[in-house]
C-alpha cells in the first residue's frame, strides 16, 4: 500500500509538472516560423541620392510571379544610399525593384537621368540587409532570362548558378555575398572594391544595362568592360 502511495504521489507531481510547463510543446521550447520580413540596405550605381519608385514583389519558388506586391515608395529615403527599413507581410521569395537618381562615379555629379536596380534574394524573416548594386541587378535580369526554368530546376538552384558564374567573371570570392557589398566600404573588403571599379567602368563604357546582360550571356565574360 505504501508503495502504491508514494507511485500516486509521484505521478501527480508529473501531470502538475508537465500542466505547469504547457506539456511537451510548452511555451518555453515554441518555435515559431517567422512570417514577416524587416528590410533595410543601401542603394549604389554610385550610391542613389533620390529615389521616385520603389517596390517589393512575392516570387514563386519556380521563379514565377505571385502576384503579391508592396510599393515602398513612401516608405522613405535615407539621402545618404540608404532606404529606410521596411516590413513586408511575407518571407520567402522576393524582388526588389528601385527607381532613382544616383552620384556618377565616373563624371563625379548627380546624374540627371534615373536608373533601376533590383535584387532577388530569399528572405528569412530576421532583420535581412539587401543592398542593391550593378552586380545584384545583373543576377537578377540573368535569373529573368532563364524563365521558366527546365525540370528540377527551382529559383534558389538557377539563382546559385547565375551568382556563382557572375563570382568566378568577376573575380568575387567564393564566400562574397551579392546583396551584402557596399561600394564606399572599398578598403574593408576586396569586393567592395571590384564592385566600386566595375561601377565606374559601366559608367564609362556608356551605361547600357542592356548590352552588360547580352555581352555576359555570350560567354560569361564581361567584353565590354575595360
Amino acid at each position: 500500500m505504501l508503495i502504491k502511495s508514494i507511485n500516486g504521489l509521484f505521478f501527480s507531481i508529473f501531470i502538475l509538472t508537465l500542466t505547469a510547463c504547457g506539456g511537451e510543446s510548452g511555451s518555453g521550447s515554441t518555435n515559431t516560423t517567422p512570417t514577416t520580413s524587416t528590410v533595410s540596405g543601401n542603394i549604389q550605381k554610385g550610391p542613389f541620392v533620390s529615389i521616385s519608385l520603389m517596390t517589393a514583389e512575392r516570387l514563386n519558388d519556380d521563379g514565377s510571379e505571385s502576384g503579391e506586391t508592396k510599393d515602398l515608395t513612401a516608405n522613405g529615403f535615407n539621402g545618404n544610399g540608404s532606404y529606410q527599413q521596411f516590413n513586408l507581410p511575407w518571407v520567402g521569395w522576393t524582388r526588389l525593384t528601385v527607381t532613382g537618381r544616383y552620384f556618377n562615379e565616373y563624371t563625379g555629379l548627380n546624374s540627371t537621368t534615373e536608373a533601376t536596380l533590383s535584387s532577388t534574394q530569399n528572405l528569412t524573416g530576421t532583420d535581412d540587409v539587401i543592398n542593391l548594386n550593378l552586380f545584384t541587378t545583373l543576377a537578377n535580369e540573368l535569373l529573368k532570362k532563364k524563365l521558366p526554368f527546365g525540370a528540377g530546376e527551382t529559383l534558389a538552384s538557377v539563382q546559385q548558378n547565375v551568382v556563382d558564374a557572375l563570382k568566378l567573371s568577376l573575380g568575387l570570392s567564393s564566400n562574397s555575398v551579392l546583396s551584402s557589398l557596399d561600394l564606399t566600404q572599398k578598403g574593408s573588403n576586396a569586393d567592395n572594391a571590384i564592385l566600386l571599379l566595375f561601377s565606374g567602368a559601366f559608367l564609362k563604357s556608356g551605361d547600357d544595362l542592356g548590352i552588360l546582360v547580352a555581352d555576359f550571356e555570350d560567354n560569361a565574360i564581361f567584353d565590354s568592360i575595360e
